[in-house]
Order: C-alpha cells, then structure tokens, then sequence
C-alpha cells in the first residue's frame, strides 16, 4: 500500500468509512424489531380474516392478503438474521480491535461513534501523508535551487576572476601602446589594435 499514490489509494480503498460513520446498527435492529412486530401483528389480522372468510364463500382479498403477508414476514424475517450476524461481526471487530473488552461492553459500543472515530483517524493519516509528500516536494525545489545558486556563484567568480585578468593584460598593453603612439601615430594605432586583439 506504501508508495507514491498512499493517501490517494487509502481513501479510495477505506472511502466506504465516509458512508457508515453514520450508519446505527442499534437504529437498523430496532426498526427490525418493529416490522417483525408489524407482521405478526398483520399474521394476527390475517388470521381473524380468515376466520371470517372460512365461514362464507372464498374472498380473493384473503388469497392475496395472505400470499403477501407470507411473503413480507419472510422478507422481515430475513433482515432480522441479518441484522443479528452484522451486530456479531461488528462486535467481533470492536473485540479484535480491543482484545481486553469483555463482550458484553463490546456490544454497547456505538457504531456510528466507532466508525466515525475510524474515519476521522484515517483522514488524519492522509492528510498527514499529503503534508509529508508537500514537504519532501519543498526540500527537494530548495535543494535544486541551492544548487543552482552555488553554480551561479562558481560562474559569476570565474567570469569576474577572468576581467580581472583581461583589466590586468589590458594595464600591461596600455603602456606600450601608448609608447609606441607618441613615436609615430601610425605605430600607435597598429599597437593600440594589437592590444585589443589580445583582449
């Protein structure tokens, strides 16, 4: 998981968090509770129809009441198993996670309190690799820019020691050049050219 794109692969990889920090098991299993409750409640008015209905003729609204409520109390049924094995794998998980927890408390623990807490924990381990990779991106330009300075620098030595040199050649030609202008102008001019030439 380590690598150039971690934070960016962490929060693709754990983005369902952002969804079940809100997510209450207690809320999901007590509706459960109500519809189960709802549907024997229903199974109870079905079987007062039927009771009216097996006196006289056969009511079509009792054949499909009743295929419905079949079909609805499964359903609910249903959910409720599978609300039970969630709420034991979260428990499982806050023990794994807590070891020492006895389970009884590990099931009072809050889901949306826990994964709320999961969450905010992995946006801080992103957002503190995103802050890692920006500072070794800062070392990096200012290490390159040291760099360059100091050959700057090396340039602007060599080139200033190399005017020197020329101003030092240039004090030695000055005078011959002017020697050799006050003998004859045209012997000067050639030493004056001379004297550039060597620049």
């Amino acid at each position: 998981m380590h690598g150039e794109g971690f934070p960016e692969q962490l929060g693709d990889e754990l983005s369902l968090l952002q969804e079940v920090k809100n997510f209450s098991l207690k809320t999901i299993a007590a509706e459960c509770r109500k519809l189960v409750g709802k549907a024997n409640l229903n199974k109870k008015m079905q079987s007062l129809v039927s009771a009216a209905a097996s006196a006289g003729a056969s009511d079509p609204f009792e054949a499909r009441m009743t295929a419905f409520n079949d079909k609805a109390l499964a359903r609910v049924e249903s959910l409720e198993k599978k609300a039970g094995s969630v709420t034991k794998a979260f428990v499982d998980l806050v023990q794994y996670l807590e070891p020492d927890m006895a389970r009884g408390k590990a099931e009072q623990v809050d889901t949306e309190e826990f994964f709320a807490t999961v969450n905010d924990f992995v946006q801080y381990v992103i957002n503190a690799a995103a802050e890692m990779k920006r500072r070794k991106e800062y070392a990096e330009r200012e290490a390159k820019q040291a760099v360059h300075l100091a050959e700057l620098k090396k340039a602007l030595t060599r080139s200033k020691k190399g005017a020197e040199e020329e101003g030092a050649k240039a004090k030695e030609a000055a005078p011959a050049a002017a020697e050799a202008a006050s003998a004859s102008p045209a012997k000067g001019v050639k030493a004056a050219a001379a004297a550039a030439a060597k620049k």
